[in-house]
């Protein structure tokens, strides 16, 4: 059964709150745009890594500004989407300063209440292997410069992808660049799993899932150079190294 597409609930921002509730076929661009914010800034407030992986229903703290003005993206030469800089009306005078109005200055809005604590390690579900291949690549810095949010394991197309803990699918398509056909698994205490690089999806969003159900068959797509699974493991929305929470072979 292929993957259904997240759902679809209008605006998902809060700014009295400071939260945006991600939506289908948003990117981390796009919404700093939104927020006047640089990719940069609010990459750094969420603590999110390149690639940038976001999924819909998943709430990133903003600065809760007004929108920026509308800015036209462009591409770079690694196909990746770099916001422009400020663009200026050209032949046309400042208008005059307004008469000045002696005003009582208004309070200052009150701060946004806290975001709530990252989930413990503690906290986390016993998650199980989803795959038993051989582990091709580990967590953290690879060669050349990149870095892995998760493990890659081995796997040929058509074996099964068992779900590493009970919880609830909250993503499965192909939209987020590079992960090819992906599933993402949210679990008790704001834990999230990712499964990518599959052949076939086997789960719906909003479906419910047992640990060690099969929710996917691996395969190669995406940016996968061999049939492989992507693996990862998150707390919110901060990757962690599935070695740290995974039995021991």
């Amino acid at each position: 059964m292929r993957g259904a597409a997240a759902r679809d609930s209008g605006a998902g921002t809060s700014s009295a709150s400071g939260v945006h509730v991600v939506q289908r076929g948003e990117n981390l661009y796009r919404i700093a745009m939104s927020h006047g914010m640089t990719l940069q800034e609010l990459a750094s407030l969420n603590r999110l890594s390149a690639p940038y992986t976001i999924y819909p229903g998943q709430e990133l703290r903003v600065s809760g500004s007004a929108p920026a003005p509308t800015r036209t993206a462009s591409r770079d030469t690694d196909g990746e989407i770099t916001p422009p800089s400020r663009l200026t009306e050209p032949g046309r005078d400042a208008a005059p300063p307004p008469a000045r109005v002696e005003t009582a200055s208004p309070p200052p809005p009150p701060p946004p209440p806290p975001p709530p604590p990252p989930a413990r390690a503690a906290d986390a579900p016993g998650f199980v292997w989803p795959h038993r291949g051989e582990v091709l690549a580990g967590f953290g810095p690879q060669d050349g410069g990149r870095r892995s949010d998760g493990v890659k394991i081995a796997a040929r197309v058509g074996d099964p992808v068992n779900v590493a803990a009970d919880g609830e699918v909250v993503y499965a398509g192909n939209e987020l660049q590079g992960y090819g056909e992906l599933v993402l698994v949210r679990h008790e205490g704001g834990w999230v799993t990712a499964y990518a690089h599959n052949s076939v999806l086997r789960v719906s969003v909003g479906q419910q899932v047992r640990q060690g159900e099969m929710i996917a068959e691996a395969g190669s797509s995406g940016a996968a150079d061999r049939p492989q699974l992507h693996f990862e493991i998150r707390r919110g929305v901060t990757p962690v190294d599935p070695a740290q929470h995974l039995p021991r072979r």
